[in-house]
């Protein structure tokens, strides 16, 4: 699998999507449908999201099967009707994705800060320290 291939998973949450980075080009995988998405149809920011979606799960649970574990059918899957947008649309909303990632990435890395110093605070408080 190469970076912007989108990976689908097949069984326990069938249809969870995501797309490779960058880090993890030509790693090997089991049990994982990949998406190679033609760039010049699908950007595969859009397609992982549509599948994350709730008509991309809908969409995957009619393609699974299995009693126990589900597991998703590709075959059926291959068939299944994806809406695309125009390639314009998908970019933009790509890039609003990318925005709110970034932002997320960056809430994370300060609520990280703020559980040191609270647990700092702790620690202090409950020396004595303060």
């Amino acid at each position: 699998m190469w970076k912007g291939d989108v990976l689908l998973v097949r069984s326990g949450q069938p249809g969870t999507a995501a797309i490779v980075p960058e880090s993890l080009n030509g790693v090997n995988a089991i049990d994982i449908l990949i998406a190679t998405p033609e760039k010049s149809i699908v950007h595969p920011i859009y397609l992982c999201n549509y599948f994350n979606s709730a008509g991309g799960k809908r969409m995957a649970m009619g393609a699974q099967r299995g009693q126990i574990q589900k597991h998703l059918n590709v075959g059926e899957l291959k068939v299944a009707p994806i809406p695309i947008p125009p390639l314009p649309l998908q970019h933009h909303f790509a890039t609003i994705v990318e925005s709110v990632e970034k932002q997320k990435m960056q809430m994370y890395a300060h609520l990280t800060e703020l559980d040191a110093l609270f647990a700092s605070l702790q620690a202090r408080a409950f020396n004595g320290e303060l």
